[in-house]
Parts: C-alpha cells; sequence; structure tokens
C-alpha cells in the first residue's frame, strides 16, 4: 500500500475562456471541478498505474465531501482528519494560451487536528511508501512534514517529500531524512540559497555535498530540460521526447507518482528514472491535472533517454 498525505486539498476548478474580459461579464461552458492538491495528484496516477492507494490529510466542510466524494468514484480509499473549517476553492483561468490562478489560502488547521494525523498514521496498517507533497495549510507547523518523516521511518516505511520553503528546509534540519526528495531547480537553489543552472557536473557536485548527500535518493526535476537523479551512489541524467505540451501543472506529482510505482515493483534505476520521467511527460500532454493516458506510457517510456554520469 502507498499512503499520501495531501495537507491543503482543494476543488480546482478551470475555466477555458476565449478571451478574458476585464471588468466584464465572461462566461463558459468549459468548466472541469476535480479534487485538487498535490497529494491527490499524486494518487490520481498512482491509481491508473495501478497501485494500492490510501490518500490522507486534511478535508472539511461540503467541499471536504466533495473531494472525498471524487476520490471514491475514482477509487482511491481515504482516511482524511475532518477539520472544523471548509477546505479550499482554487481557480484557474485559461484564455489566450494564458493561464490566471485565484487561490485561497484555505483552512486553519488546530494543533489537535495537526496531532490527529500523527495518531491515524501511528495506528494505520504500515504502508511501503508515504508520500508528503506541497504547500502547508494555515496552522501546521513548518515541521509539519519533518515530523511524518520521523514518524515513516520509525514505522520502517519509505518517506517521499515534495515540498519547498520552510517546511523543505525544516526537514534539513532534522536527523532523519526521506528516502526520496523531489525537489525542482528553482526549489533547490531556494534551499540551498544559491544558484546552480543546468549544468550537469555543478549539479552532480552539488547532489554529492553536505546534507544532500545524506538522502538515499534525490530527484531534481528541470522541467522540459528532463532530471538530473542520484539514486544511492550512482547518477543519471534523463532527456524527454519533444511532445505536444498542453499544461505541465500537475507534472511534478505524476513524476513522484511514476518513482513510487516503479520502486514499488523492484524496477531498476533506470527503469525508474524512465517510468517517473514517462508519468510527467503524459501528464504534460494532458488538460487535466493528476491525469496519464495510459495507453500512450509505452510509447513515451521508449522515448525517454536516460544517460549514466
Amino acid at each position: 500500500m502507498i499512503i499520501t498525505i495531501t495537507a491543503n486539498p482543494s476543488i480546482d476548478m478551470s475555466y477555458i475562456l476565449d478571451e478574458l474580459k476585464e471588468d466584464d461579464i465572461n462566461r463558459t461552458d468549459k468548466v472541469n471541478k476535480t479534487a485538487g492538491g498535490k497529494g491527490l495528484n499524486v494518487s490520481k496516477v498512482l491509481t491508473l498505474l495501478g497501485a494500492d492507494v490510501l490518500a490522507m490529510g486534511f478535508l472539511g466542510g461540503k467541499n471536504g465531501e466533495f473531494i472525498e466524494d471524487e476520490l471514491k468514484e475514482r477509487g482511491i480509499k481515504s482516511n482524511f482528519v475532518k477539520i472544523k473549517e471548509a477546505s479550499r476553492n482554487c481557480i484557474a483561468l485559461l484564455y489566450d494560451d494564458n493561464q490566471t490562478e485565484i487561490l485561497e489560502a484555505g483552512p486553519n488547521i488546530s494543533e489537535d487536528e495537526q496531532k490527529e494525523i500523527f495518531k491515524k498514521l501511528e495506528e494505520i496498517e504500515i504502508p511501503e511508501f508515504v508520500c508528503m507533497s506541497g504547500g502547508l495549510a494555515r496552522g501546521l507547523d513548518k515541521g509539519f512534514y519533518a515530523d511524518i518523516v520521523e514518524i515513516v521511518n520509525k514505522m520502517g516505511s519509505k518517506a517521499v517529500v515534495d515540498t519547498s520553503g520552510d517546511s523543505l528546509k525544516e526537514i534539513f534540519k532534522r536527523d532523519e531524512l526521506p528516502y526520496m526528495l523531489k525537489p525542482n531547480l528553482e526549489e533547490l537553489e531556494a534551499l540551498l540559497g544559491k544558484s546552480i543552472g543546468k549544468d550537469t557536473n555543478r549539479m552532480v557536485a552539488i547532489l554529492k555535498e553536505g546534507k544532500l548527500a545524506e538522502l538515499p535518493n534525490i530527484l531534481v526535476s528541470l522541467g522540459s530540460d528532463g532530471a538530473i537523479a542520484r539514486f544511492g551512489d550512482k547518477l543519471y541524467r534523463a532527456y524527454l521526447p519533444k511532445v505536444k505540451v498542453v499544461s505541465p501543472v500537475g507534472s511534478g506529482d505524476s513524476t513522484v507518482a511514476g518513482f513510487v510505482y516503479a520502486s514499488s515493483k523492484g524496477k531498476d534505476d533506470i527503469d525508474i528514472l524512465k517510468t517517473a520521467m514517462a508519468c510527467g511527460v503524459l501528464n504534460a500532454m494532458q488538460m487535466e491535472t493528476g491525469y496519464i493516458d495510459i495507453k500512450d506510457f509505452d510509447d513515451i517510456f521508449n522515448k525517454i533517454e536516460v544517460e549514466i554520469i
């Protein structure tokens, strides 16, 4: 079993417009409403790949009920902490190749609600992987993910983290580190407080330094330029095929799903990296976030090039 944790889920609403008329009424019948949040995107892609997934996090109000109902319809099990405040909405306006987003801050999580998810984790059937993705809801301590990493490691499970900012920095203040970290280039630069760029030699040197060297696995996504990964003491450079990109939103989450799925199947390093990258590419080819067309998987997988560094 694979657990995903989404600290600040949302109902994601996308409105496709021919044009955006400011200070005026805009009408459209092209609307998509779905359960959103980075951890839920991971859940969706893992389910499409055939994994046994349990979604966790915090849900509240009618929005929370909508999210839970949609996950059930997709065949995704859930065990959320029910909170007093309502889960948020996130709105995307798509027009003229532009995307304007309005993101609600979301609910405030109480200390007792935060403690409840720790209790749920400690009482649950031990999973193989626990994936933590995205930012933190208000009220959550910046060490929330770091605390979960400690719980997961104590359980004997594998923690996978995809976050940024203070919550990422807090992880590196602890002795217990995750099994895998998936930052993008900008998040890694912010963590280290210095520019890195896409130079392979410079990136390789950095992944072998300091606390980063203590991570069992790290995958740094470079957008359309692929990724650089260190799995154990081996380093790899992945290159992506050219495809028609519809929306890159959620591709990082899909990459996490691909890494975890292939790892759970005992694949070798190269197949794990190719699966991760293929899922990211497949998501970018879709309008729906956290979705891959599984029938195209083999074609894209075979087009991913991996170089041993």
